[in-house]
């Protein structure tokens, strides 16, 4: 167990190193191993909220708006949740998918009213 926790501990860390050195393949690439191999981790919500991350500054934005929005239905209790729809809305309205972006974005604000982001 503790090796398992050092191991995870080791691939965010890394993940967040390639992040700031704009090696999004990579870290795409890592994230997605990390959450495959992993997929009931407690680390796995923000690895999964980074992917979608990772994909938008890619420029990927269907692939980060499917991986936000599936990331809210997931895990609505996450404190990352509310985030999660609002940037699925956001990128849907970047991509003028305007009647997806309405989706989310009401989607988001019926659920969190008092999110920091409203």
């Amino acid at each position: 167990m503790l090796t398992k926790i050092i191991l995870t501990l080791q691939r965010r860390h890394n993940i967040e190193f390639l992040i700031i050195l704009n090696k999004y393949n990579e870290a795409e690439k890592t994230l997605s191993a990390f959450i495959e191999k992993f997929p009931d981790s407690s680390i796995e919500p923000p690895a999964y909220f980074s992917l979608g991350t990772v994909l938008t500054y890619q420029k990927k934005y269907k692939k980060a708006i499917a991986v936000f929005s599936q990331f809210a239905y997931k895990y609505p209790s996450s404190t990352l949740a509310p985030d999660a729809l609002y940037e699925a809305g956001a990128i849907s309205l970047t991509i003028q998918d305007t009647s997806n972006s309405i989706i989310y974005l009401k989607k988001f604000i019926d659920t969190y009213p008092s999110s920091h982001l409203i």
